[in-house]
């Protein structure tokens, strides 16, 4: 879940990229760009909330209904741009104010249709994130405790998929996150760091 650029290129990138961003009410409604970002504004907002509502972990079901409040307060909005190759959240200093966003791949939809529960999974990584974000508990931009974080409650993600699914099968992204993580939000050493 690392976005194709970084370091000071991807920075400048998403600079341009605020300083030069439309909300999709301000699109001409009939142009392709309004269409696709209501798309996936759509599409974002379903994977809230079948994560808060119907997935089978509390864990994650407590994590999403936390993310549905912090987008839908605004804490922490999505974005569409190109920026990106996954779901990625992004929090930045413009001036002395932090501003967050999530930011989701133009291409998003259609990376959903072809794995839904990968693009889930980024949800909950990016949404881990976020909800750190709107509780003041991201410190620094590359944040190691809200990363720990995220990869934690992504691999108890995965870890509910792996036993609710017996026969999916991770990639080796996936596999990398639960190795790292076994127990989820219960592994040793990201236990503490755990608190809603």
């Amino acid at each position: 879940m690392i976005p194709e650029r970084s370091g000071t290129d991807f920075i400048d990138a998403v600079q341009k990229f605020l300083d030069r961003a439309d909300h999709v009410d301000g699109l001409d409604q009939m142009s392709a760009q309004a269409r696709r970002a209501r798309q996936i504004e759509a599409t974002y907002t379903s994977a809230v909330a079948f994560l808060r509502d119907s997935f089978p972990n509390d864990e994650v079901r407590k994590l999403a209904t936390q993310l549905w409040r912090s987008v839908e307060s605004k804490k922490t909005p999505t974005a569409m741009t190109d920026v990106v190759k996954t779901v990625h959240f992004l929090a930045l200093a413009r001036g002395l104010l932090w501003q967050a966003l999530v930011l989701i791949p133009e291409n998003w939809y259609e990376m959903v249709r072809r794995d839904p529960l990968a693009q889930l999974g980024a949800v909950v990584w990016a949404g881990s994130q976020a909800v750190d974000f709107a509780n003041h508990k991201i410190r620094e931009s590359q944040d190691a405790d809200a990363l720990a974080r995220a990869g934690a409650y992504e691999a108890e993600y995965l870890l509910t998929i792996r036993r609710t699914s017996p026969h999916w099968e991770p990639h080796a992204y996936q596999s990398a996150v639960i190795e790292r993580y076994p127990e989820g939000t219960r592994t040793e050493h990201v236990r503490d760091l755990v608190y809603y």
